[in-house]
């Protein structure tokens, strides 16, 4: 998998335009596919720049150094590069991946336009398994290259979840006759192996026979975005088993569960940002379901508690407390599978959605809450220790201090109903004095404190008041708040972008890592280490990940890095920053 990976990355520099004669080449029954649209790349940046980067050069050397199976002196000769590897740079690749209940099998196709120079930089440790009408293929283990004269397929497979063990006949079926001396399935790991190599064989020998024209139509083909750097896409059903297997595996996952009938990821490297836009299709049922978990705003008296000049990141939600509870019985029922139905269990969900009130609990938790982390310095915290006697017989509990980093942070969410909160705080108060526990949570005057037990670095305060919950850290920022101290407001379109967002995190990496760089500073006196340190700080960019309002079709989600140096675009400004970082490492810088 590893190897198929590095493949990938280099074949990025590799592709020119769309290969339709590839994409017919893609198994029909593929649950994951991406395109990879290299001249978008090729755009960004050319080949001859990647090469004038020392880095660039070092894995490309060591991929060279990988498909030669580690020999010695095995390394690309002085002056040449990624026009050298054999690949078509004229036409589109594929990864693929294909899932079946015996094997799952990971693919990626490529073009070529020297059969010789792909030759001369294969693995010699792999064995030859088949050299048939213009079709070559080596192998080890669960691992495949093949190749005519057009393009070649590297291949991996892994073993289908228990498939050996619920059909222990596939055995005689090659052959294998049962070993009565090791009579568990799992001291069969070679006899497995030896029946996928086979079936990795019939594999590639389709591969190489009738093209799959139905695929000019597949949705894979259709999805994939001209504008995008790397088009990716699933089928929903396949999404879902891959986060949801071993729930599945448990409970019995329903067939086609999943609320996406498709899942589809773009990348896309822009002039100041690099973007990953995914989706997700719902049914016309779901889309009422997810609309109504939706139906909430951030509270925007949240901003008058968040200054500006004093966050480095935040986390957003804003759904509805009140349509989760109300939507999740048949949620659950529709994904989570068979066992709910079988032993009672949907009927359980019935009942507690008669029993709760679903209105009342909404108002306690509206579902609207923001995070956000203010501060990271070095703070003298104090702790308990103990000396000890000459014959450690006898300990002396002594409080010492130390200098530790702590982060300042605040959470608020909305409430309706601050006499619920209070009565929860009152229960939590007695619950931690009738167990004895090591925290203790006091009331203070126009707050809760929950003392820390020995180590912890800090207090925790909760304040309720003007229909927000409060959690924070920080002294300070406690006496702001029951102050009703003003804030530099945050700008118009932070405040917007917060508000449409159901869900929404940002990452100020330059403040964070000016953050870092003083607590670590103090710390490190490697001045290579400082250098490399300070070099990252200033070029990092800023993170933001948010889903967009429900659309027509489904749900949207958006991931943005977004720089602000002078590189003309989002690969180049990766390139060069980790280029720039290895020759400081390596004392070149």
């Amino acid at each position: 998998m590893k190897k198929l990976i590095t493949i990938a990355i280099i074949a990025l520099t590799a592709n020119a335009y769309y290969g339709q004669d590839l994409a017919n080449r893609v198994p029909a029954n593929s649950q994951y596919v991406a395109t990879i649209n290299s001249p978008n790349i090729l755009s960004k940046m050319s080949i001859q720049e990647m090469e004038r980067l020392p880095f660039v050069m070092k894995e490309l050397n060591a991929f060279v150094i990988n498909r030669n199976g580690y020999r010695a002196n095995a390394k690309l000769d002085q002056g040449k590069g990624f026009n050298d590897l054999g690949f078509d740079f004229n036409q589109q690749s594929y990864a693929f991946v294909e899932v079946t209940d015996s094997v799952t099998y990971y693919g990626y196709i490529v073009a070529l336009n020297n059969k010789s120079n792909f030759e001369a930089m294969n693995d010699s440790s792999m064995q030859l398994v088949m050299d048939s009408k213009g079709v070559k293929a080596i192998g080890k283990r669960k691992e495949m290259i093949a190749w005519n004269k057009k393009y070649a397929i590297f291949l991996n497979a892994t073993s289908g979840y228990n498939y050996f063990k619920d059909n222990e006949e596939i055995y005689d079926r090659y052959g294998m006759p049962k070993d009565t001396t090791f009579p568990s399935y799992y001291s069969r790991y070679e006899d497995q192996d030896k029946i996928v190599k086979v079936w990795m064989k019939a594999k590639v020998k389709s591969f190489f026979g009738k093209k799959n024209s139905k695929n000019a139509k597949l949705d894979f083909v259709k999805s994939a975005d001209e504008n995008a750097a790397v088009s990716v896409w699933s089928q929903g059903e396949s999404f879902a088993s891959n986060y949801f297997g071993y729930i599945g595996a448990i409970i019995g996952t329903k067939h086609n569960s999943f609320p996406g009938s498709e899942v589809n990821y773009y990348l896309y490297l822009n002039e100041k940002d690099i973007t990953v836009k995914s989706s997700v299709t719902l049914s016309e049922e779901n889309k009422k379901s997810y609309a109504n978990m939706f139906d909430n705003q951030l509270n925007p008296k949240f901003f008058d508690y968040i200054d500006k000049d004093q966050f480095l990141s935040y986390y957003i939600s804003a759904y509805s407390v009140t349509g989760v509870l109300q939507e999740m019985p048949n949620l659950i029922n529709n994904y989570l599978g068979t066992s709910f139905e079988k032993y009672g269990m949907k009927e359980s969900l019935e009942l507690l959605s008669v029993v709760i009130d679903e209105e009342a609990i909404g108002k306690v938790v509206c579902g609207d809450a923001i995070f956000v982390l203010s501060d990271i310095a070095n703070h003298e915290v104090t702790y308990i220790d103990y000396d000890w006697n000459e014959d450690y017989t006898e300990k002396k509990e002594v409080t010492r201090t130390k200098k530790e980093v702590v982060p300042e942070f605040l959470y608020m969410m909305s409430t309706k109903d601050e006499g619920s909160i209070h009565k929860i705080m009152k229960l939590a108060m007695k619950g931690s004095s009738a167990m004895r526990s090591k925290e203790k949570l006091i009331k203070e005057e126009g707050y809760y404190s929950l003392l820390p037990y020995r180590n912890a670095p800090f207090k925790l305060y909760f304040v309720v008041r003007d229909g927000i919950v409060f959690i924070l850290n920080s002294d300070e920022k406690l006496q702001d708040i029951l102050t009703n101290k003003k804030v530099n407001k945050l700008s118009t379109e932070t405040m917007k972008d917060m508000e449409h967002a159901p869900f929404r995190t940002y990452i100020d990496g330059k403040k964070i890592m000016d953050k870092f760089s003083k607590t670590m500073g103090e710390s490190t006196k490697s001045p290579k280490n400082l250098k490399m340190l300070d070099h990252f700080t200033k070029n990092v960019g800023s993170l933001s990940v948010y889903q967009n309002k429900m659309m027509e079709n489904g749900l949207s989600i958006e991931a943005k890095y977004t720089f602000t140096n002078d590189e003309p675009n989002g690969l180049k400004h990766v390139l060069n920053l980790i280029d720039e970082l290895y020759q400081m490492e390596k004392g070149d810088r």
